[in-house]
């Protein structure tokens, strides 16, 4: 098996997985720790912020021809997540208990889109070199038996957003 069959079976069925399980875990953490009525709205959008900032680079992934723009692209949104991650704990840190399982899987979730990105840039190292600099959709689209399973993780991670979002906002609103 080489590489260009191996990595893409790494990002879809073991990269994938793990960073799906850990925002559930990191959800559940939430729900436990009651969010609604510890550090509230501001730290559920701050995770809807983190979470456009991760789709955005994993639908460039899907859709865009990879090449020096959409990784670098891709790179910028990861640098922007890791800021707001920093942002979201020291908000977060002085309003809610978070536990050790909750700053684990964060790691996980900080990690896991990082490696994503470095098996790209080693599947695509080719267009480093070429140096192209545009935005284009694929030449030829990824297989649905690629694209399905992402897409569900990212619906599923949306709803989960979503529910924590509307329990806390529904909570904000409860107490004025």
């Amino acid at each position: 098996m080489t590489l260009e069959t191996l990595l893409p079976r790494l990002l879809l069925y073991v990269v994938l997985p793990l960073w799906l399980l850990a925002g559930i875990g990191d959800y559940l953490c939430h729900r436990r720790t009651r969010i609604e009525v510890t550090s509230g709205a501001r730290e559920s959008w701050l995770h809807v912020l983190e979470y456009v900032q991760v789709v955005v680079p994993v639908l460039a992934g899907l859709y865009l021809q990879i090449n020096v723009l959409v990784l670098a692209l891709m790179a910028a949104f990861l640098l922007a997540h890791s800021a707001t991650a920093v942002r979201d704990t020291s908000y977060t840190a002085p309003r809610r208990h978070i536990t050790v399982a909750e700053q684990h899987l964060h790691g996980w979730l900080e990690v896991l889109p990082w490696s994503a990105y470095a098996i790209l840039v080693v599947l695509h190292w080719n267009e480093l070199s070429a140096g192209q600099w545009s935005l284009r959709w694929r030449e030829e689209p990824l297989a649905l038996s690629q694209t399905l399973p992402v897409l569900a993780s990212l619906a599923l991670a949306m709803f989960a957003i979503a529910d924590e979002l509307r329990r806390t906002l529904r909570a904000e609103h409860r107490s004025r």
